[in-house]
């Protein structure tokens, strides 16, 4: 279940590989050992226009948000947003600003459509 949406201005892309940032960010999450690697999705969204506090658009940024079913411990969700930005700072030491939100997700209000059905089953 777990979706990891990383939010990035258009700038990054002249300075590094997005894919493989995102899929570094996907390993993070996969290496944590407390989800179904099958079960992670990741994508990545580029943004034109955007402010940073005083600065306008100059500069760059990346927020990746994690959205898990809830459930998980403070310390299983602190220690997730630390590995990720441990990755953006490493990754990206000259961005104006890397964020990283952990956002729980009621299962009762989920809805999920599995793509095609399983054989023997309608």
């Amino acid at each position: 279940m777990p979706h990891i949406v990383m939010e990035y201005s258009t700038g990054l892309q002249r300075k590094t590989a997005i894919g493989e940032l995102l899929s570094e960010v996907h390993a993070t999450v996969r290496n944590a050992g407390i989800f179904a690697p099958e079960a992670i999705k990741s994508r990545a969204v580029a943004f034109d226009e955007y402010v940073i506090g005083d600065n306008g658009s100059e500069g760059d940024f990346v927020h990746v948000t994690l959205a898990i079913f809830s459930g998980r411990s403070p310390e299983q969700r602190q220690n997730l947003s630390k590995a990720i930005l441990a990755v953006l700072q490493r990754k990206l030491p000259e961005a104006a600003s890397l964020t990283v939100e952990v956002r729980e997700i009621e299962k009762e209000s989920y809805a999920k459509y599995g793509g095609r059905p399983q054989e023997g089953k309608t």
